[in-house]
């Protein structure tokens, strides 16, 4: 039977300097990477030892260390995965959490699954409420989306983080009435 995949929210996740991402489930902790490794085997009364040679090892957890952000880089260029998920086994959008936390912060982001930064309820009920009666609610989640005057993907994130929906908002204004074909 497979694993249940755990999805991580960005409560969970361990934000360090350099830290790796998996856009798919959120794990920040545990990632794969295939190295190969120099191992010595060694004989003991017990049977056989085996063990990494730490010299060789240590540089290249080093270098690995300094140069995480040029893998990850390098791997997007190339098309070729080098990290994968150790969770869900994606090897596809890997990226540094730093990346992706500033990419939501550049853009202006009022809060989605990546950086949980968001907006307050009471500021987005005004703001899609204001949108609404501008539009004579005529606004669904499609248009929401693409033609938001606040942000570039609109607040439907934003607002399932708060438990309303666009149609609760229409609701609460008036617009819900059916209208006749």
């Amino acid at each position: 039977m497979a694993r249940a995949v755990k999805v991580y929210p960005p409560d969970e996740r361990r934000n360090v300097p350099g830290n790796l991402l998996c856009p798919s489930c959120g794990n920040t902790t545990a990632f794969v990477m295939d190295l190969r490794l120099r191992h010595s085997l060694t004989m003991k009364g017990e049977g056989i030892e085996t063990g990494l040679d730490p010299v060789p090892t240590g540089k290249l957890l080093k270098a690995l260390e300094r140069n995480l952000f040029r893998v990850v880089d390098k791997a997007f260029l190339e098309e070729k995965p080098r990290i994968s998920c150790a969770n869900c086994g994606d090897n596809e959008t890997v990226d540094l959490l730093e990346r992706v936390m500033d990419t939501c912060w550049n853009a202006g982001c009022p809060g989605c699954w990546y950086c949980a930064n968001f907006l307050d309820e009471e500021t987005v009920r005004e703001l899609c409420s204001d949108c609404l009666i501008q539009h004579n609610g005529e606004v669904d989640a499609e248009t929401c989306g693409y033609a938001c005057p606040n942000f570039d993907y609109g607040l439907e994130d934003v607002r399932d983080h708060y438990g309303f929906s666009l149609e609760d908002l229409k609701k609460e204004l008036g617009f819900s009435r059916l209208k006749s074909g």
